[in-house]
């Protein structure tokens, strides 16, 4: 594991998995509400983070395998990374068309920290992926 994904990885895992379980948007003005990914109380609800919670263990377990358990695990990785990217990248998009849709209506949705944490994380597993690649194709030439 190269330096960077040494250094890189554990910020990644803290923002995904925190960013999945902080607010991702808010509706209302006066009387708000706030969406989460993965809200616990009062009631379990998932909105798509779940699957970023999974996807994100997933990464952990692919990191720490030995490479000579799966074959290409930086391969793994990389594709990992990019389906978070695009799930992340989904739920921004999905917002920002709630969002256009609502114009001239009092309290548009508005994102908040945690889509941002997981969307950030994503792009650090990514980096982080494409860096062990990197390093493992210089070890093999």
């Amino acid at each position: 594991m190269s330096t960077f994904s040494r250094k890189t990885f554990p910020v990644a895992v803290i923002l995904t998995i925190a960013g999945s379980f902080l607010p991702w948007q808010r509706n209302g003005d006066f009387i708000s509400y706030w969406t989460y990914g993965v809200q616990i109380y009062p009631s379990m609800e998932d909105n798509g983070g779940l699957l970023i919670v999974l996807l994100t263990s997933l990464v952990i377990l692919l990191f720490f395998l030995p490479s000579n358990f799966i074959e290409k695990t930086a391969a793994c990785n990389i594709f990992v990374g990019l389906l978070l990217v695009f799930i992340s990248t989904f739920h921004i998009g999905k917002l920002l068309i709630i969002r256009s849709n609502a114009i001239g209506v009092v309290g548009l949705p508005t994102i908040q920290i945690g889509l941002i944490m997981v969307f950030m994380g994503s792009i650090l597993f990514l980096l982080s992926a494409v860096s062990n690649l990197k390093l493992q194709n210089n070890r093999l030439h």
